[in-house]
């Protein structure tokens, strides 16, 4: 199951959904403890979002993170 305290909560005003995602990849990946939370709870889990499929999402980062990558 996700855990929300893996996202900090901030709001920041972006310009497009790849903004968001580069910034939420750059915020998750600044905080090893984080990453680690991120790995143990979602390695091997399968996530899903609304986002298009063809665009930039948060659940990308994550499963990369998760993943080891």
């Amino acid at each position: 199951m996700f855990d929300p305290k893996l996202v900090k909560g901030e709001r920041v005003l972006v310009g497009s959904r790849a903004e968001a995602v580069a910034r939420y990849e750059a915020d998750l990946l600044a905080d090893p403890e984080r990453v680690a939370r991120a790995r143990a709870e979602l390695a091997g889990v399968d996530l899903a979002c609304y986002c298009p499929l063809d665009g930039p999402c948060h659940a990308d980062v994550l499963l990369r993170v998760a993943n080891g990558g």
